[in-house]
């Protein structure tokens, strides 16, 4: 799963959290800072935002992605259907949003759901895909989209970065570079993710060993004394017919 998600889905080496109320041009200085770096092939600005989405019932936590040109960002993140594999594209007028969260909500390709971006007012929003994704809850939104549904520009406070290579201590130097620049607020790299992943997987597997084994125990002893008892049933009864 971990390399399904941070290498086919995920195809970015990690992202920049900017700082609040920056102006648009200092914004376009540290993408153009960021892009200079020789480790770093290329690199994508998005708002990247948590936010809600409400069904009759409950809230839930997403992630809304909403990058700043849609072409560029398949180079990024692999918008595709689980079981067909079939790619999917960011319409203008729609949204795409993870398998998970649907099946939560509810919802398939062509009904809406209502998302908010944080003052408490919610706007509904076409689901127009649902796309593969395994750690998470995300919506993906066009900027054309995001404009004419909540009337506000989108903030693009986050930089998906490329990196020409994945070595642990080169992100370790890439990133204090990064993080000592003024209008930086965090970097953060998926190599620790897909170690933290497999981690968990590995001690949930442990567990899954462990109650398999307690299970089939189990089945054993209750099969075992079952049968010596219906055994035992029968010798006594073709004792007494004797």
């Amino acid at each position: 799963i971990a390399d399904i998600q941070y290498e086919e889905i995920i195809k970015f080496q990690g992202d920049i959290s900017l700082k609040d109320n920056l102006t648009i041009e200092e914004r376009k200085k540290v993408l153009e800072d960021v892009k200079n770096k020789e480790v770093i092939s290329d690199a994508l600005d998005v708002e990247f935002k948590n936010t809600t989405v409400k069904d009759d019932e409950s809230e839930t936590s997403v992630s809304l992605v909403v990058p700043s040109d849609i072409e560029k960002y398949k180079d990024y993140v692999c918008l595709r259907e689980r079981k067909s594999k079939n790619m999917l594209d960011l319409d203008k007028d729609k949204v795409i949003i993870s398998e998970k969260l649907s099946k939560n909500l509810g919802v398939k390709k062509g009904d809406k759901i209502n998302i908010t971006i944080g003052d408490g007012y919610y706007d509904e929003v076409t689901v127009g895909g649902i796309m593969e994704m395994y750690a998470g809850h995300y919506v993906i939104m066009s900027p054309e989209y995001y404009k004419d549904t909540f009337n506000v520009t989108p903030d693009y406070n986050t930089i998906f970065v490329l990196t020409k290579n994945k070595d642990t201590s080169i992100e370790n130097e890439l990133g204090k570079e990064i993080i000592s620049m003024d209008k930086v607020k965090s970097v953060n790299f998926y190599s620790s993710k897909i170690t933290n992943f497999n981690n968990t997987i590995s001690s949930l597997n442990f567990v899954v060993v462990v109650l398999i084994v307690s299970a089939a125990a189990l089945a054993f002893v209750v099969l075992y004394n079952l049968t010596n008892i219906n055994i035992s049933e029968r010798i006594r009864e073709i004792a007494t017919i004797k």
